[in-house]
């Protein structure tokens, strides 16, 4: 601190002027000095020295502010409490000692909190270790509390625990927040099935999509980017997610693509996301199951926060003889599939070292009251039986590269017997608690309810152009008649077709005695028709069905499942990072459309 003095008469108050680098203090102000009672001094000559005022040190801290007549104001940083000018030096001094303190010699604020602080503060703390990749446990640590301390001794640093549960309302806020962001955009993926019978697909539209996303909204932009595409007259149907708004919105561009472009589009052109039905279906059972599912979760919960224990978790391990050592499993989140099964599943895997931490007298008092019984771990065994089907389809039919379509009623008779078999408690593991059984109501509930989307006529056509999937004797006449009446309407079929048919098929059948729809049908009945890949089958057979082929083609393109979608918006993250925030919504839009376009290029060009 430089400072500079000036005196004009021994009569009047001196002025000080404080010029305070580290506070950018304005150099115009004029800090008081009162007068005060002269003293002096003769010196050795016998001279008497000049007068000098006896000025306390509070004075340092205040100054005459010239917006307020007669009162001083308190000058240290973040105060600015103003007394008259009369007031006594004890009084000021009881207000530096009591409201600040010193800090290498200067005087500081005492910053008190109010809630609103302390709340912005606690925040801070909490993204910084979660930004940092810091454990939980560093606001333990005594050295961190010391600077903590020194930074603001009003605010008293938060426990591990109440750390863990800020991190918990932080993601909800975040996820709502992100949910909004996501929501501002609409992404639309073309599929096709090219000539050598591979599955193409790449992203032809991701735009901001500002709310209202209503059916009105969302038909209008999906039709002006049908148009934009010259894609009016020639898209076969559309897959989405099971949002509210989208059977209405879909049913609106059906019609109006039949009215002005002669589409020909049906009721069943619209294709719900299985995965989003069976996501759905999980969520009810879950709410069912969720007090047994508790007892593991907040066990897990104890052990995740906790470094001392996840080490423990390890070297228990290594104790029981494990070879393979694995971390403590981590906890299910609400927006990820199928997080809950994959959970519990994983907890019952070290069912074994859970036990063993919980009996162990060095954790006694954190896990003491936290130990699960052999009934509870039947009835979480139960859940993870039950809930492990789900799984496995939702697994099966996030395919992108692969038909998924035609799986869709299979799934749906899957589900649904295993549903009737848990309620019946005739499952092969013996053991249903009544949670499972309620849950297994509950998803039936909600298969029920899409049971016509799952069973479509489109999804039923695929399944019946899958060489794989078996046809009852009974619903082959009946099926044979459709796909006739699809091949006259959209290929010129004709009924009396006759094709070529290979003597290693045996004499019942003869030449020129059987059209196509009876061959196709013959062939998959007498032969091995099992193929990882249904598209294979029909690269090598397309030349002797023709016609079936080419319906087989417009209709294995259509995805069962919105996953691809769902892969764009991913792929979107290595767009929009911390050090690319600054994109525009259309250069976001070039570049995730470029990216998939350039891919789609390079393999069609080969």
């Amino acid at each position: 601190m430089s400072e500079s003095y000036s005196s004009s008469s021994d009569t009047e108050d001196e002025v000080i002027e404080i010029g305070d680098e580290s506070h950018d203090e304005p150099t115009s102000k004029r800090f008081f000095r009162p007068s005060g009672r002269t003293s002096g001094s003769t010196s050795a000559t016998g001279r008497h020295s000049k007068k000098r005022k006896k000025i306390s040190w509070v004075f340092d801290q205040f100054y005459e502010d010239d917006d307020i007549t007669g009162r001083i104001t308190c000058a240290v940083e973040g105060c600015g409490r103003s007394f008259s000018k009369g007031t006594s030096t004890t009084m000021l001094a009881s207000h530096l000692t009591s409201k600040h303190s010193k800090n290498d010699g200067r005087l500081i604020a005492h910053n008190r909190l109010d809630d609103d602080k302390r709340a912005r503060l606690f925040s801070k703390l909490v993204n910084w270790i979660v930004d940092n990749k810091q454990p939980i446990a560093v606001v333990e640590n005594n050295f961190f509390k010391e600077f903590m301390h020194e930074l603001n001794p009003f605010f008293h640093v938060p426990s591990r625990r109440t750390i863990g549960r800020g991190v918990d309302d932080a993601y909800e806020e975040a996820k709502a927040k992100i949910a909004l962001v996501l929501e501002g955009y609409f992404v639309l993926t073309l599929h096709s099935v090219d000539k050598n019978w591979n599955l193409r697909s790449t992203v032809i539209e991701f735009i901001y999509f500002p709310p209202p996303h209503n059916q009105w909204t969302t038909s209008e932009l999906l039709l002006s980017i049908l148009k934009d595409l010259n894609l009016a007259t020639r898209v076969r149907a559309v897959t989405t997610n099971s949002g509210g708004e989208m059977p209405p919105a879909m049913r609106h561009v059906a019609a109006k693509l039949n009215e002005e472009f002669d589409a020909k589009l049906e009721s069943d052109w619209h294709v719900r996301c299985v995965c989003h039905i069976i996501n759905r279906a999980v969520k009810d059972c879950e709410t069912i199951v969720k007090l047994v599912v508790e007892k593991i979760r907040s066990l897990l919960k104890m052990i995740c926060v906790s470094a001392v224990l996840r080490v423990a978790f390890r070297e228990i391990q290594v104790l029981l003889g494990r070879r393979n050592i694995v971390d403590v499993p981590g906890l299910d989140v609400e927006t990820r599939w199928n997080s809950m099964f994959e959970m519990i599943d994983n907890c019952f895997l070290v069912k074994d070292v859970f036990e063993s931490m919980c009996n162990k007298e060095d954790f006694t008092a954190a896990l003491g009251g936290l130990q699960l019984s052999q009934t509870d771990w039947r009835e979480i065994k139960a859940v993870v039986n039950f809930l492990r089907p789900a799984s496995e389809l939702t697994t099966t039919a996030s395919g992108s590269s692969y038909v998924t379509l035609s799986i869709q009623p299979l799934i749906y008779e899957s589900l649904k017997t295993h549903c009737l078999s848990t309620i019946s408690d005739t499952l092969e593991y013996g053991f249903t608690v009544p949670a499972a059984k309620r849950a297994a109501e509950a998803m039936l509930s909600k298969l029920e309810k899409y049971k016509e989307n799952m069973n479509s006529p489109l999804c039923l056509l695929a399944s019946d152009l899958d060489p794989s999937v078996p046809v009852p004797d009974i619903d082959i006449q009946e099926l044979k008649f459709c796909i006739r009446q699809i091949l006259i309407v959209r290929y010129g079929y004709q009924q009396q077709q006759n094709v070529e048919i290979p003597q290693r098929l045996g004499s019942c059948v003869e030449r020129g005695q059987i059209d196509e729809v009876d061959d196709f049908f013959e062939l998959t009945k007498r032969t091995d028709t099992s193929y990882d890949n249904v598209l294979e089958w029909w690269s090598t057979s397309n030349k002797r069905f023709p016609l079936l082929s080419r319906l087989a083609r417009d209709t294995f393109m259509v995805m069962g499942s919105s996953v691809p979608l769902e892969s764009a918006f991913s792929d979107s993250g290595s767009f929009v990072t911390s050090r690319r925030s600054s994109l525009s919504d259309e250069n976001i839009s070039k570049m995730m459309k470029l990216r998939s376009w350039n891919r789609l290029l390079k393999v069609l060009n080969k």
